[in-house]
């Protein structure tokens, strides 16, 4: 019988790493530190149809705009609440990376799609354009028995902010 971990064994040891790395280069830079409750929900594709006219259309799933609604609600207060300029910085050289660590109710979400519905939703509060994002990290694991799935982002802005993180 095959034992289900969220992580192969290394992934805890790899993730501290790459954390003790981030910080060690990001440590000057200003940080906003957001938790979402709740299950994170991968961005699902985008569903095509043929109105009344005869035009094609495209819209995006309920769930995703949901989320992404969800992330943009939950950042902008904390945003707020911790100073961070709203839609973050315009300077044009200003980039932002994003570690993000999701805790999902199964394995069954792909990673990629998380981080992609919760980046969007950042869009606006946070961060002026998803475009400016210069690399992201992110680690998923399935919640244990005593815990609720959530999704934990930390963005950092690099860049000619004018603000140093103490």
């Amino acid at each position: 019988m095959t034992a289900r971990h969220a992580f192969p064994e290394p992934a805890p040891a790899l993730a501290e790493q790459l954390d003790h790395v981030l910080a060690s280069v990001l440590h000057r830079c200003p940080r906003l530190v957001v938790d979402l409750p709740g299950p994170p929900r991968p961005k699902e594709r985008p569903r095509a149809y043929v109105d009344d006219a005869g035009r094609a259309r495209v819209r995006t799933p309920k769930a995703t705009k949901g989320y992404e609604g969800h992330v943009r609600r939950v950042a902008g207060l904390v945003a707020l609440a911790r100073g961070w300029p709203a839609g973050g910085w315009e300077a044009p050289g200003v980039r932002y990376v994003v570690r993000a660590e999701v805790v999902a109710e199964s394995d069954l979400s792909d990673l990629d799609n998380v981080i992609k519905a919760a980046i969007d939703g950042l869009e606006g509060p946070v961060l002026p354009n998803d475009r400016r994002v210069l690399a992201v990290v992110a680690f998923k694991r399935v919640a244990g028995p005593a815990e609720r799935p959530r999704a934990t982002l930390t963005i950092w802005a690099l860049g000619p902010t004018g603000e140093k993180q103490p």
